[in-house]
């Protein structure tokens, strides 16, 4: 009984350390979600200007670089820098194929659509979030997030988020 109570600072030290590491990794990971989100309207905003400048007609390319040339600055440098939003995407992608293979392996009584969302739930998004990307009610994706939980298993207490972000780690 002495040496529980001489290890209880210490626990309760280490217990508010854990708070503040979940904490700071969920204020993380709304930060990676937002800047995603940002980083997909940019692409959105340049792939409507590449298809409408393919879709142009010129006489000459002189005339194509002169009508490039009247796009704003940020917006050609956002048509040169593709490469770092391909390498982004490519390691979102990687991430999710590698959760949907653990999901596919530990729980195959998951629907795709059920996957799709545990995916969104990993970069922390809320269920009108994905419901906005899925062309989903929200309603609908709470229903999915039930379904989830019961075919994880997961008691009612468990967070969802944090199950399915140690499936990666």
């Amino acid at each position: 009984m002495a040496t529980r109570n001489k290890h209880q600072p210490q626990i309760r030290e280490l217990r508010k350390k854990i708070a503040e590491l979940e904490h700071a990794n969920e204020q993380l990971s709304r930060m990676l979600s937002l800047a995603y989100e940002h980083i997909l309207r940019k692409r959105e905003i340049i792939l409507n200007t590449a298809e409408e400048v393919a879709h142009m007609q010129y006489e000459t390319l002189k005339e194509l670089y002169e009508h490039l040339a009247l796009l704003p600055a940020g917006l050609r440098s956002q048509l040169r820098g593709l490469d770092d939003l391909n390498t982004f995407e490519q390691s979102l992608l990687h991430e999710h194929n590698q959760l949907k293979n653990i999901l596919v392996q530990k729980h195959p009584q998951l629907s795709t659509t059920e996957m799709t969302i545990c995916t969104y739930l990993c970069t922390n998004r809320s269920s009108k979030e994905i419901a906005g990307l899925m062309r989903l009610s929200v309603r609908t994706v709470e229903g999915h997030r039930k379904n989830i939980r019961t075919k994880l298993g997961l008691d009612p207490k468990e967070n969802l988020i944090h199950y399915l972000q140690s499936l990666l780690h």
